[in-house]
């Protein structure tokens, strides 16, 4: 008992120094908060602003201007060329020159399609009047059932309607080659590019700056009553597929077929090679393909047979 109220007076006595000290401690570091929210509040002299360095704000400026001057060369170059091609197929086909003179009345995409096949000339003279009028075509025509009918994107029945950021002639080589394929496989002659492009649009499978979704061929095809298995690469696999009466979809890089991207149809196996539907030329699709010349081009493949309800 004696030693607890001893602690107790000793505590009581120093009591009065602590209490100052604790005050002052507190008065030091109330004003040290003050002060810094008072600095960090305070609105900069406008003197001491670092500002950008003049010299290389006009470098960045520079160096914009010598970009944007290249990107009008490296244009500017680009339709020489398309020019110059243009012209060479004037020089064949004199009625060519009427586009020659009124290049301002066709898109540059319009243009590069015929500067890479002249088998558009007819499709592309009409374009200023037709481009965006709906396909009225109910049909594809008169086919074998059981065969791959062979259809181009540029026909007039229905290469002028739209599709996308352009028309089915210059975009729709997918809507085409399935098209071809759903068509020849259910004997359904009402399967065109036109409707199968408007279902494309309708439902997500075409991407804006990219063009045809693959998931098309794999997804989309159902609505068409066929039914698509994506293939490995290899040469007895295709061989096989076309054998057993499967037509194969293939997406192809830039080469023979394309100088950006493409959809063609490989339709039957032969001795001789490798009979292909390309939806945008007659003469590539008259011409029998070996499987090395196809195979470094092709970026993926997919094949056909009656879907099953």
């Amino acid at each position: 008992m004696s030693s607890g109220r001893g602690r107790k007076r000793k505590r009581n006595k120093k009591h009065p120094f602590y209490f100052v000290f604790f005050l002052a401690l507190l008065c030091c570091i109330g004003g040290g908060y003050f002060l810094i929210q008072k600095s960090s509040s305070t609105v900069p002299d406008p003197a001491f602003v670092s500002l950008p360095d003049e010299d290389s704000s006009r470098m960045s400026e520079t160096e914009v201007q010598e970009t944007q001057e290249a990107q009008n060369t490296v244009q500017t170059e680009q339709m020489d060329e398309l020019t110059a091609s243009l012209k060479e197929i004037a020089q064949t086909y004199p009625e060519a020159q009427t586009i020659l003179d009124h290049k301002e009345d066709y898109p540059e995409d319009v243009l590069k399609m015929l500067a890479f096949n002249d088998e558009t000339l007819e499709f592309v003279l009409g374009y200023p009047e037709k481009h965006g009028i709906p396909s009225e075509a109910s049909t594809i025509g008169t086919f074998e059932y059981g065969t791959i009918p062979q259809l181009f994107q540029w026909d007039e029945r229905w290469g002028y309607q739209s599709y996308g950021t352009s028309v089915i002639a210059v975009n729709g080589c997918g809507p085409t080659a399935l098209a071809m394929v759903a068509a020849g496989l259910t004997g359904d002659d009402s399967i065109t590019p036109a409707r199968v492009a408007e279902y494309a649009e309708a439902n997500n499978y075409y991407v804006a700056g990219e063009g045809t979704s693959w998931s098309l061929m794999y997804d989309g095809c159902y609505n068409f009553g066929v039914a698509g298995t994506e293939l490995q690469l290899v040469e007895d696999t295709i061989r096989n597929e076309l054998l057993m009466g499967h037509p194969i979809i293939c997406s192809m890089w830039p080469g023979d077929f394309t100088t950006d991207g493409h959809f063609i149809v490989l339709t039957e196996w032969t001795d001789e090679g490798i009979k292909v539907n390309d939806p945008n030329s007659k003469r590539r699709s008259e011409q029998l393909w070996d499987y090395s010349k196809l195979e470094s081009q092709i970026r993926n493949l997919w094949s056909y047979h009656a879907a099953e309800y």
